[in-house]
């Protein structure tokens, strides 16, 4: 071990976006069969998670891990290319797969960590929104999408391990779709990412019956060009209701609200 650790190699946390994306690759290539149960488990969440057994699928993950890996090391574009060159038996289509995925992967770590949750789509820990305030679809402001954000909110923190809903990317598909119009919809006289964030913690503190704000953390990223919203939501210490009475929680990759009777029971069982 001395002289492992005296190796120059990136030293990544488990908290590090680098770190889970590469891991959660590793996992699909090496995770095959059920002699690896716990192993997928514990890396991708699910003992059934999805796994690559086909040729093409696993080379892609290579490539990859491949550019995620160049990202490590902080190669430039040439430097990468010239590190390709001096794998001569490697078919060039595979080599451009490799820098196509380099350069797919050139993002800031909040960037790549919100990515890599839209990657994996909706789950019992990730819900997709595309706005709070803009219904494009009608093209006007609707409230009621304001109160859905509310709701995914209020849901995760009375689960057992909190979530994160990310705002601007469409539900389902997990296409990215932004947040221009819900700024200009939210304050006319503030479109940016400070703006909006006033607006969400405005009406989280103004909808929860709960001091909880600490518990919930609101950041941003950009993909494509186009800025996204993540809410990073913590399980609650008590019961977290809506004001008027409603009390959600998260059932599977969608939230439920429970009747009375049922509240009292899982709020027996969720905090005793």
């Amino acid at each position: 071990m001395f002289y492992f650790y005296q190796l120059p190699v990136p030293r990544l946390t488990s908290s590090d976006p680098y770190c889970e994306a590469i891991a959660t690759r590793a996992a699909r290539l090496i995770c095959v069969g059920p002699e690896f149960d716990e192993l997928r488990c514990e890396l991708l969440d699910d003992v059934s998670a999805h796994v690559a057994t086909a040729t093409a699928e696993r080379q892609q993950i290579q490539c990859e891990i491949d550019g995620l890996v160049a990202h490590l090391y902080d190669l430039k574009e040439e430097e990468f290319i010239h590190v390709l060159s001096y794998f001569p038996r490697l078919e060039q289509p595979v080599k451009d797969a490799m820098l196509n995925a380099y350069h797919e992967f050139a993002l800031a770590s909040d960037d790549l960590a919100i990515k890599e949750l839209i990657g994996k789509g909706e789950t019992a820990r990730v819900e997709f929104k595309e706005a709070a305030c803009w219904d494009a679809r009608n093209n006007r402001k609707d409230d009621g999408m304001r109160n859905q954000v509310i709701q995914e909110v209020d849901a995760f923190l009375n689960s057992r391990e909190g979530g994160v809903v990310l705002i601007g990317v469409e539900d389902g598909s997990g296409k990215v779709l932004g947040l221009a119009d819900d700024y200009k919809a939210v304050n006319p006289q503030k479109q940016n990412r400070d703006g909006y964030q006033l607006f969400l913690l405005d009406i989280l503190r103004n909808n929860l019956v709960s001091n909880c704000s600490p518990v919930y953390t609101i950041s941003f990223g950009m993909l494509q060009g186009k800025d996204v919203c993540k809410n990073e939501v913590l399980p609650a210490t008590e019961p977290v209701y809506i004001k008027g009475g409603d009390f959600y929680i998260r059932e599977g990759n969608r939230k439920r609200r429970l009747s009375p009777q049922e509240t009292v029971a899982y709020i027996k069982q969720r905090w005793r």
